[in-house]
């Protein structure tokens, strides 16, 4: 699997919490609920991926469902020249995430 496909995977709560043991706060409170069990997206474990862009970006966010959030982390963007949000943190991109979800969180 590629990283981009592990990317769209979520793991379960018991995953989350060994993958990501102490993880408090908004991250913590970052998953979509499928039948009935709480699921985490997969690049919350990711290393390449720093914590606090992660966060910035979630906020900015809003009010917006958690699967909406997901979906935009995962979803190629036109103002990212097509990556998606988490291709271009990856490579450092923060501020031009954070106008990205400025602008989703503004529709």
């Amino acid at each position: 699997m590629s990283r981009d496909e592990t990317a769209e995977r979520l793991m379960s709560e018991d995953e989350f919490r060994a993958s990501r043991a102490g993880l408090r706060g908004v991250l913590g409170q970052f998953f979509v609920t499928k039948d009935g069990r709480r699921l985490y997206p997969s690049f919350l474990a990711d290393n390449a991926v720093e914590h606090r862009d992660l966060i910035a970006v979630v906020k900015l966010l809003g009010d917006w469902d958690n699967f909406t959030k997901w979906r935009f982390f995962i979803s190629g963007k036109g103002s990212l020249g097509g990556l998606t949000p988490l291709e271009a943190l990856r490579q450092g991109r923060l501020r031009q995430v954070m106008r990205t979800a400025e602008g989703f969180a503004e529709r």
